[in-house]
């Protein structure tokens, strides 16, 4: 971002009288860039990562892009959960770090900030884990099959029984793995939720718990602060008013029951659903009225499909002081013209995550910036999964922190490698072969001490692959600055200082 700053003062000044030219257009507009720098890179194999940065007359945008070709043998997606139980939410990099195989990931549904539950639903590999927001046509949900075709929809509520076997009582489940305050209502929760079911609301005044394990009643208690444990081979049954009534008169502890569940989809026949906000694009069409709108400029999450069957996964930056963001309207016209033949919005805000494992690189790390700082934790996420072999040497990636050096000062190059497949591959720094051009200089170990100002290009070569890095290597410092300028300390206590070095008007972070 810093490289832009200057640009973008002088781009305001040059396009003063320009502006008038567009008149007949609304501002902002994504189609009419003033300036636009895009970057590509593949971060598996079947996967991409782009990333637009845009200047317009509302300022900039910063779309981050994930392309995933599930019809790739490679490639495919995960819904990304807390396996020890989604009762607890956590960091979109703690839920990605759960699968060793996952390459890059999102932020995903919305959720009960007080709690963990998500509104909309979540299946894993055919299981259904939470059922949809009681009001299933206002939110979208996003589904892949296990033959890896993926389709947005709305949610019909499943209908969702338990029968007693002795007498043929029925009880109507309304809801799998939501907190609730309902005064009336009957909430299942299996171990997917966790070890206990979640702590009786303060609201609620009594609520009963019935456990059931291999489809036997084994207790009916009233439930408690603590939570009730939940059988793994079982589940157990929360409810208020007469269906906790109804529960106490016609189940018995020792009866036999069975759960059954009715839909309009095969459940089994899906490898993952994740549920989400409004459809914001229907047959390449972007929508102009939402069923869940949420007004203003935000920080945005969204999932695509092409027509092609392609998936993208897309963040846009927004609450800073670089960053405005986009409205819901935006971001579906945006997606439009990503490619995107359907969409759906995902939680935004300060929610708004996108994580990935660079080319060359073992981990994960963020590719947005985070509207509030840091990873928020959250229910649920998309994970791109590469299972793609391991392969033969493909190429180097050259990092270095600062592409400007101080004459006589030195800078280290760190060196990766990523196969035929862009998987990490290791380097032995001791058989790079290093040569310089341009201005003089050596490299020792990976580190390189210029002798003499002007550009320079770096080359390092490991089994026959080479990559390229120039650097500006500049005259002596002529100012230093610390940061912080003023600094008060308690005794035993520490504090980081930074130091940069400027001349000529360029700042060096030594």
């Amino acid at each position: 971002m810093k490289r832009f700053s200057r640009l973008a003062v002088s781009l305001i000044i040059t396009f003063t009288i320009s502006l008038s030219l567009f008149s007949t257009y609304s501002y902002g507009n994504w189609w009419l860039p003033f300036y636009e720098d895009t970057t590509h890179q593949y971060i598996g194999s079947g996967i991409e990562h782009e990333q637009i940065l845009r200047f317009t007359d509302k300022g900039w945008y910063n779309v981050n892009i994930l392309k995933a070709d599930i019809d790739s043998p490679y490639v495919t997606l995960d819904l990304l959960h807390n396996q020890e139980g989604i009762g607890v939410r956590k960091k979109l990099s703690e839920l990605a770090n759960q699968n060793q195989q996952v390459v890059a990931a999102v932020n995903g549904d919305f959720f009960n900030t007080q709690g963990a539950a998500s509104l909309g639903p979540m299946i894993h590999k055919g299981q259904l884990l939470t059922t949809p927001f009681y009001l299933p046509s206002q939110m979208g949900t996003f589904n892949m099959t296990e033959k890896e075709k993926a389709f947005i929809r709305h949610w019909s509520l499943p209908n969702i029984t338990v029968t007693n076997n002795e007498n043929q009582e029925t009880l109507l489940i309304e809801a799998v793995n939501k907190e609730t305050q309902s005064s009336d209502i009957t909430v299942v929760y299996t171990s997917a939720w966790g070890k206990n079911t979640p702590p009786i609301s303060p609201k609620l005044s009594t609520a009963v718990e019935m456990i059931v394990s291999n489809n036997q009643i084994l207790e009916i208690n009233p439930a408690v602060s603590s939570g009730n444990l939940i059988p793994a081979q079982g589940y157990v049954i929360f409810a208020t008013g007469s269906k906790a009534d109804y529960i106490q008169n016609s189940f018995a502890v020792g009866d036999k029951v069975t759960y059954h569940i009715d839909s309009d989809l095969d459940y089994e026949e899906l490898s993952l659903a994740l549920g989400g906000g409004a459809i914001l694009v229907e047959n390449g069409i972007a929508k102009e009225v939402f069923s869940h709108d949420i007004t203003g400029n935000h920080p945005r999450t969204a999932i695509g499909i092409t027509k092609g069957n392609e998936i993208l996964l897309v963040t846009i930056d927004g609450r800073t002081a670089s960053f405005p963001g986009v409205s819901q309207k935006e971001l579906a016209q945006i997606m439009v013209e990503l490619g995107a033949h359907s969409a759906i919005n995902l939680d935004g805000g300060g929610s708004t995550n996108m994580i990935l494992r660079p080319v060359g690189q073992e981990s994960l790390s963020i590719a947005n910036h985070l509207s509030v700082g840091s990873e928020r934790n959250i229910t649920n996420g998309l994970g791109i999964v590469s299972t793609a072999p391991k392969s033969s040497l493909k190429g180097l990636v050259l990092k270095t922190e600062d592409l400007n050096v101080f004459v006589n000062t030195s800078r280290k190059i760190l060196v990766s490698g990523y196969d035929k497949n862009y998987n990490p591959k290791e380097i032995n720094p001791s058989q790079i072969k290093w040569t310089v051009d341009g201005a003089n200089g050596e490299i020792k170990e990976g580190v390189f001490i210029p002798t003499q100002p002007g550009k320079v290009l770096l080359t390092a070569e490991y089994q026959g692959v080479k990559e390229s890095l120039e650097l500006r290597v500049l005259n002596a410092p002529s100012a230093l600055s610390i940061s912080p300028s003023k600094i008060t300390l308690s005794p035993n206590s520490s504090l980081q200082l930074s130091v940069k070095a400027s001349t000529m008007r360029v700042i060096v972070r030594l």
